[in-house]
């Protein structure tokens, strides 16, 4: 005799299908990108921009990088001699495999990564831009834009940046993805006048004038 019984799917495994993996939206092909590499243009891989003066090294060689992220790259600059932008995870790259700016791995509204069935990622094909479907401000994004291989344009001036071959990028004022902020350095690593400080503040402790000529002398009664 069977003795199993049948039981429903529970909701926790209905909710994990509904947020299946899901790939992002693939576009046309060439992308925009792809046309300004062709066509010797530089632009940032990471941002995306084509407004430059002046062009830095990244991992995918010279001229790869605009020059405020190949600085936050290498660590130049006044403010922090320390790297703030990871690209470790890009090193193996060629330029000809960065076929879209780093940043359109990323939801500009969220700044994640994950693309999910019912909330797909989908690439502007005019700027740096990616957004999910829940994600674009007050407007949905259909599953019928979503699903498509028809490029998709967040806004009416990229557009425009496809016809140009230009792009030029308004960061958001929050931390971009992986940016960080360097720490500052600790009192271990303050060198020998935080080490003078500390003696100092023995002999202070222990009730000792120190003399101008560097002479130790015991307190004055005055002072007991």
């Amino acid at each position: 005799m069977d003795t199993s019984i049948a039981t429903a799917p529970s909701s926790t495994s209905s909710a994990a299908a509904s947020k299946a993996a899901s790939e992002p939206k693939q576009g046309k092909a060439p992308t925009l990108f792809q046309i300004l590499t062709k066509a010797n243009i530089d632009w940032c891989r990471y941002c995306g921009t084509t407004e430059g003066v002046n062009w830095r090294p990244g991992p995918w060689g010279k001229r790869t990088l605009c020059n405020k992220h190949g600085c936050d790259f290498k660590g130049y600059g006044f403010a922090c001699k320390l790297p703030r932008l990871d690209l470790t995870s890009y090193a193996h790259e060629t330029v000809d495999q960065r076929i879209r700016p780093v940043l359109q791995h990323f939801c500009h509204g969220c700044q994640s990564q994950e693309s999910t069935t019912g909330n797909v990622m989908v690439r502007c094909e005019g700027c740096p831009k990616a957004f999910h479907q829940k994600c674009h401000g007050e407007t949905f994004i259909s599953d019928e834009i979503a699903l498509s291989e028809k490029p998709w344009f967040c806004d009416e001036s990229c557009k425009e940046n496809v016809k140009k071959r230009r792009v030029c990028v308004e960061l958001p004022k929050k931390r971009l993805p992986l940016m960080s902020t360097p720490k500052p350095a600790t009192a271990a690593t303050t060198g020998p006048l935080a080490a003078a400080g500390s003696a100092a503040e023995v002999v202070r402790s222990r009730g000792l004038r120190v003399s101008i000529s560097g002479e130790t002398t015991a307190p004055s009664a005055r002072s007991k």
